[in-house]
């Protein structure tokens, strides 16, 4: 979905105020952990700042059902945030001065994308490790139950047979 933005180019110092809303069936971030289950809504304004540059100033809200790296469970949540951008022509080399949480694209012809930016803005925000909870226990490695539902009964905790020895030795405090 893309913005028209022949007017805005026009003159300097234009503004165009955007409402939009992506929707989550044809927009989807490509990873296989975290999963848009909303539409996206955008809004915000578009400013002409001058050499082509467009800046982004708006908020976004979402909902996005990330799995849990534990134990695998989907945990469901809303963000909503702030976010900036700055737009630039096709094959634009010269520098930009940006704010350090401003994000960049490009636009082609008189058409620009907010999904650029955004889509960038929530896979940053995606945890490295997502838990669904902060005292998950995950699964069974021997068994794959969840032990967050029930203790299997296995014994979970290996030692590596390298660093065995290393129980032994008795520490002076």
């Amino acid at each position: 979905m893309g913005i028209n933005i022949e007017s805005l180019l026009k003159k300097i110092g234009n503004k165009f105020h955007i409402e939009e809303l992506y929707d989550s069936e044809e927009y989807g971030l490509d990873i296989e952990r975290a999963r848009l289950v909303s539409g996206l809504e955008v809004s915000g304004e578009l400013h002409h700042v001058g050499d082509g540059i467009i800046r982004l100033r708006g908020t976004y809200g979402v909902k996005l059902e990330i799995d849990c790296s534990r134990c695998l469970e989907p945990e469901t949540g809303s963000r909503f945030k702030d976010i900036k951008g700055v737009f630039v022509p096709p094959e634009y080399e010269a520098e930009v001065d940006m704010e350090g949480d401003e994000y960049r694209a490009e636009y082609q012809e008189n058409s620009l994308s907010l999904w650029d930016i955004l889509r960038q803005d929530i896979l940053l925000t995606i945890p490295m490790q997502p838990l669904c909870r902060d005292d998950c226990r995950g699964l069974c490695p021997v068994c794959g139950q969840d032990l967050n539902e029930k203790d299997c009964g296995h014994e979970t905790e290996s030692i590596d047979p390298r660093l065995e020895a290393l129980k032994d030795i008795e520490i002076e405090e």
